[in-house]
């Protein structure tokens, strides 16, 4: 269990990254969602030690991570949007030199260790490739293979499927997914649809504050029977905004949607619309934002 208790952060330009965030995160897959600047990135290296918060408390397992960070990280895997390897060596033999810093001394646990992340990753069968020569998705497969080495009971995820095209997305919830099965995994997020098909429980958080905490079903749930949405030509979207307070705007085989929340139609041509995800997220940042 992961227990975070009034962690707040202030950067020395005045931007508060983190204002009192309090979180249990129990194992399984956790969705940290939020648009770019809500502080995601300043919470998770606050967790995994790479910086330190102002205030608060954090603790994995009844470890003291803020004041014993050695003893988290032992047990973290760190999966960070983007990291740098030397792109001229093979897989196997990063995954070697990675192992030995993360403590993994003996030669032939090494090589069991390497073998068995490889299989779980499905990059097996490139691990004698140059890293230079795999592609996006690969490259997030393998910072998986990394953050699996010393088998952690703490894996942190930023941002790990942005960019990549379906297939390889799908391939990369499925592997997330049965990571979980055993562990806490935080998967942090703005992509929403990572979110809906993979976390039980999440939050939303914005400006370094969490908007929402719980179960993303239950959020839809509460939205029933007050989603809205009403189809225009592509030309009449100014004029939209001018006249309704949009939750959403999309295009769909050329057409503009547009979605509202209210108790009841805002006007002709609305109809009701079951809620997802989406409409949720929107209308809390919407809501966040008209509060300041």
């Amino acid at each position: 269990m992961l227990t975070i208790r009034n962690l707040s952060k202030t950067y020395a330009n005045g931007v508060k990254a983190l204002d009192r965030v309090n979180l249990d995160i129990a194992p399984g897959l956790f969705g940290l969602l939020g648009p770019n600047g809500a502080g995601k990135s300043t919470l998770m290296r606050t967790i995994a030690g790479l910086q330190n918060a102002d205030s608060g408390d954090i603790h994995f397992d009844g470890v003291d991570v803020r004041h014993n960070p050695n003893a988290l990280q032992r047990r973290l895997g760190y999966v960070p949007q983007s990291f740098g390897v030397y792109p001229r060596f093979s897989a196997l033999r990063l995954l070697d030199h990675f192992a030995v810093l993360k403590g993994v001394g003996d030669r032939r646990r090494r090589r069991e260790q390497i073998a068995a992340v490889l299989a779980e990753t499905g990059l097996a069968d490139a691990a004698n490739r140059a890293v230079s020569t795999y592609s996006g998705g690969m490259l997030r497969r393998f910072g998986i293979a990394v953050a699996l080495l010393g088998d952690p009971a703490l894996i942190i995820t930023d941002e790990p499927t942005a960019g990549l095209d379906p297939e390889e997305r799908n391939r990369f919830h499925q592997l997330l997914a049965r990571l979980a099965a055993n562990r806490v995994v935080i998967l942090s997020t703005h992509i929403v649809e990572d979110v809906r098909n993979l976390c039980p429980r999440a939050v939303i958080l914005a400006a370094g504050r969490i908007l929402r905490h719980g179960t993303p079903a239950q959020w839809v749930a509460e939205l029933h029977g007050k989603v809205w949405r009403k189809t225009l030509a592509p030309h009449h979207a100014s004029a939209a905004r001018q006249k309704y307070d949009l939750l959403s705007t999309r295009l769909q085989e050329g057409q503009l949607m547009i979605h509202v929340v209210a108790d009841r139609a805002p006007d002709d041509g609305f109809t009701p619309v079951e809620p997802d995800l989406e409409d949720v997220y929107f209308h809390l940042l919407q809501r966040n934002d008209r509060q300041g």
